[in-house]
């Protein structure tokens, strides 16, 4: 390596470090980053439309033979025992069993269904039967829980046979499988001290294929009962993102489902929805306690929508034990410091003892009663009687009795 006088080594040495930085930018920039996640839905929807157009047009060029029909109606038979029964089936392949995997592990009868399903339509790709065969799929793969490839195999199925006759059950038998995998009601905990603690955030690592089907469904599922569910379930997912910007955009989601869906049956569930969207914003009991106020004005109406029915109505007394626990407690934090504060500075000069702390007095009281009215049993309204019994007694003014007309002034001279 030459050597160079300093002043001059060390000019080269900067030039050379400047000249290797945009190297190492590109080295270290991610272009997947840079797509979002709207991009690579877009990308994947068309690639499957342009498969699914190649497999029409060849569709319609074969003819298909009654010995390949017989063989593809065999298929749909024996995928179906395996779901129903179990039983082993004699067009099972034994390729599928070479998996180190399944040396010491058997297969779910689900996943085998999935395999013959597979191998059925790659057999038989354009008999009467390939449609049901991918039904199949989506069905054994709705029952294994696995969400990603449900999501490819029910895309593969609506764009390859848009005249799929039983398309609606097919929907309904992947929505299920959703909404277990998404697991909703076990992330809520109304018994919870903590607001944090009321839902659990961001659990599932799958939630993001969750969505991707939510979404699916909500632009392909019928407007009565799929479409619905699947728009409550996304609505769900950005409730229980860790992202609060997300937080008030499913507020937001669950008061379009109220207003899109008004009698639907699930109206009930969105509105026990939204009021927990207002329950996880509490922060507490020294914040404001807007949004519990919110909360119990939403839970009022969801008492209506539940109609007299006994779990329903369990549910709402659970809302209302909550808000009314936190309400109890806050408003017992904010008597509390009335009941403590004092005159700032020298004010007390200005006015007699008896009258110094009168302000602050009447509004702890005021924050005491409101807590024994709300609930005189509860820990805080036994606590707050018993803290109103030590505070001054009120005057005659606070209570209500007419006072004296101050005196009249005299005259000026």
């Amino acid at each position: 390596m030459p050597v160079f006088p300093g002043r001059w080594s060390a000019l080269v040495w900067l030039l050379l470090v400047i000249a290797g930085l945009p190297a190492v930018d590109a080295a270290q920039r991610n272009p997947a980053a840079e797509v979002n996640d709207s991009e690579i839905e877009e990308r994947y929807v068309t690639r499957i439309q342009e498969e699914a157009a190649n497999y029409r047009l060849a569709r319609s060029h074969v003819l298909v033979s009654a010995e390949t029909e017989a063989l593809g109606e065999e298929y749909v038979r024996q995928t179906q025992a395996i779901l129903d029964t179990g039983a082993d089936q004699q067009l099972e392949s034994a390729g599928h069993w070479l998996s180190p995997q399944w040396w010491f592990v058997s297969p779910s009868p689900a996943r085998r269904a999935q395999w013959l399903a597979q191998d059925g339509f790659a057999a038989v790709p354009y008999s009467r039967s390939a449609g049901e065969l991918l039904a199949l799929e989506v069905r054994a793969l709705a029952k294994r829980g696995s969400i990603s490839g449900l999501y490819n195999a029910l895309y593969r199925l609506w764009y390859f046979m848009p005249d799929y006759g039983n398309m609606p059950a097919v929907m309904h038998a992947a929505m299920d499988a959703a909404e277990r995998e998404q697991n909703y009601t076990a992330a809520i905990d109304l018994t919870a001290d903590d607001p944090r603690d009321v839902i659990s955030l961001g659990s599932n690592s799958s939630m993001g294929e969750i969505n991707r089907l939510f979404h699916f469904m909500v632009l392909h599922g019928d407007r009565v009962q799929i479409a619905p569910r699947a728009a409550l379930g996304l609505a769900r997912s950005l409730l229980r993102s860790s992202d609060r910007d997300d937080l008030f955009l499913a507020r937001r989601e669950f008061e379009r489902f109220c207003e899109t869906y008004p009698t639907h049956p699930l109206i009930f569930n969105a509105l026990t929805d939204r009021a927990l969207s207002y329950l996880v914003s509490y922060r507490g009991e020294h914040y404001d306690v807007g949004s519990l106020i919110s909360a119990a004005a939403i839970i009022d109406q969801a008492e209506i929508e539940a109609d007299g029915d006994k779990e329903r109505i369990r549910v709402v007394e659970a809302f209302r034990t909550r808000i009314r626990s936190w309400h109890q407690d806050r408003d017992l934090q904010v008597a509390r410091w009335y009941a403590q504060r004092v005159q700032p500075g020298l004010a007390w000069l200005s006015a007699p003892k008896a009258e110094v702390d009168r302000p602050w007095i009447q509004s702890a009281r005021y924050y005491y009663r409101e807590v024994i009215r709300r609930d005189s049993g509860s820990t805080a309204g036994r606590a707050a009687a018993l803290e109103l019994a030590e505070l001054p007694l009120p005057t005659a003014g606070e209570l209500g009795a007419p006072q004296p007309l101050p005196p009249t002034p005299a005259p000026a001279p």
